[in-house]
C-alpha cells in the first residue's frame, strides 16, 4: 500500500487550506490504495486532535517530516506560499524529499503567491528558489503564480495549475445552526460570504454594499461565515443587526447554510482559485466576486474595491436571478483524478531514484 503524509493546517479553525486538507484526507481514506497520515502545522498544531498528529516545535516538524520521508511516505504540503514561514516549510519538505526519491507535492494555495515572490528580498528569494529546485512537483492556483515560479527556476514538467475544489457532497439542512436559520428566516434576500477579519476579504466593502442594498431591499441580510463578531467589530466598528457573524463553523454547516443564500459574495483584494466560489456555483448559487485571481465561468465580476460596481452587480443578479433549480451540478472537479495521477507519477519516478546520492546529483 502506498503511503502519504499530508502536511498543513488542520481544523479548527475551518476554512481555506484546512478544509482542503480534510477533504483530501477523506478522499484518500475512501481508496484502498493509500495509507494516509496528517501532520498538523496550523493554529492548533501543538494540541492532540483526532485525525492528525501534533507538531510541538520547529525542530519537531523537521524531525517528523524527515522520519516519514525515510519510511517512504510521499510528502504532500498545503501552504499559502506568501510569506517566509510558508517557504521555510516548503524547503523542509522538499529537502526531506531527497530521502524518498523526490516524492514531494508542494501546494501553494494563496492568490498572493506571485506578488510575494516578485518582491521578496535576497534571503527569502534564496529560500524559495532552493525549495523550488528540490521539489518533486508544485501546484499553484493561477497562471500568474505559475509564471513567477517558472522565472524562479521551476521546470514546466514539475508545476501544475490545479484548483483545490474536490466537489460538493450532500449537505444536510439539519446542520444549519439554529441562530443562523432564524436570521435567514427573518431576512430576504440573504447574501453570504466566507471570510476572516483580515483586510483582503473585503468586509468593509460588504458592509457598505449591504447598506446601499437595503435602500432597495429593506429586509436584506448578510451572513459572514468564519470570523467572530468581536474581531470584526474591533477592526471595523459596530455592526448593524442585519449582519450576522457566525464565527467558525464546521464545513458541513457552511455548505448547508450556503444552500439558502440568494447570492454568494467574494470581494477579495487578491485570490487564488477560491474553493468557496466553486462550491457556491456547484450548488447553483449566483456569485458576485472581484476581478482578481482566477474566477470560474459563471461568476459575475466587478472591479476590485469599487463599491458602486459591487452594488450594481448584486442588484442586477437580484433582478435577474441566475440560480439553477434543476439540481444538476454546475461545477465538476477533476482535481481528485489529477492528484492521484500525479501521485502515480511520483511513486514511479521515485522508485527509480530512491537514493539520496541520485537525488543530490540533480541539485
Amino acid at each position: 500500500m502506498r503511503k502519504v503524509l499530508l502536511i498543513g493546517p488542520y481544523p479548527p479553525p475551518f476554512g481555506g487550506l484546512a478544509v482542503q486538507l480534510c477533504q483530501w484526507q477523506r478522499y484518500l481514506a475512501s481508496s484502498n490504495e493509500y495509507q494516509c497520515e496528517v501532520l498538523n502545522i496550523g493554529e492548533g498544531r501543538t494540541t492532540p486532535l483526532d485525525g492528525c498528529r501534533p507538531v510541538t516545535s520547529e525542530w519537531h516538524f523537521v524531525q517528523q517530516v524527515t522520519r516519514y520521508s525515510r519510511q517512504g511516505y510521499l510528502l504532500h504540503l498545503l501552504t499559502n506560499g506568501h510569506n517566509r514561514k510558508s517557504w521555510l516549510s516548503c524547503l523542509v519538505c522538499a529537502a526531506a524529499g531527497l530521502l524518498n526519491g523526490r516524492r514531494t507535492v508542494l501546494v501553494l494555495g494563496s492568490g498572493n503567491t506571485a506578488n510575494y515572490l516578485s518582491r521578496t528580498g535576497f534571503a527569502d528569494g534564496r529560500i524559495a528558489r532552493l525549495a523550488i529546485k528540490l521539489a518533486g512537483h508544485m501546484i499553484c492556483r493561477n497562471e500568474s503564480a505559475r509564471r513567477v515560479l517558472m522565472e524562479m527556476g521551476a521546470q514546466d514538467s514539475r508545476i501544475s495549475i490545479m484548483p483545490g475544489f474536490l466537489g460538493v457532497g450532500d449537505a444536510s439542512d439539519q446542520t444549519v445552526p439554529s441562530h443562523v436559520r432564524q436570521f435567514m428566516n427573518d431576512h430576504a434576500p440573504v447574501l453570504g460570504a466566507t471570510a476572516s477579519s483580515d483586510p483582503e476579504y473585503g468586509i468593509p466593502l460588504m458592509i457598505d454594499a449591504l447598506a446601499s442594498l437595503r435602500d432597495h431591499h429593506p429586509k436584506a441580510g448578510l451572513v459572514l461565515m468564519g470570523p467572530h463578531r468581536g474581531q470584526v467589530e474591533q477592526q471595523y466598528g459596530p455592526l448593524p443587526d442585519h449582519i450576522l457573524v457566525t464565527g467558525g463553523l464546521p464545513h458541513d454547516a457552511v455548505m448547508a447554510t450556503m444552500q439558502h443564500l440568494h447570492i454568494f459574495l467574494r470581494p477579495t483584494s487578491f485570490d487564488g482559485d477560491s474553493i468557496s466560489v466553486r462550491e457556491a456555483l456547484s450548488m447553483g448559487i449566483p456569485v458576485v466576486a472581484s476581478n482578481v485571481g482566477f474566477r470560474p465561468e459563471g461568476v459575475v465580476l466587478f472591479p476590485s474595491g469599487e463599491l458602486s460596481g459591487f452594488v450594481k452587480s448584486i442588484l442586477r443578479l437580484l433582478s435577474h436571478p441566475l440560480r439553477r433549480f434543476d439540481g444538476r451540478p454546475h461545477q465538476q472537479s477533476e482535481t481528485g483524478d489529477r492528484l492521484l495521477a500525479l501521485y502515480d507519477q511520483l511513486f514511479v519516478s521515485g522508485s527509480k531514484n530512491d537514493r539520496t546520492d541520485v537525488a543530490m546529483e540533480r541539485i
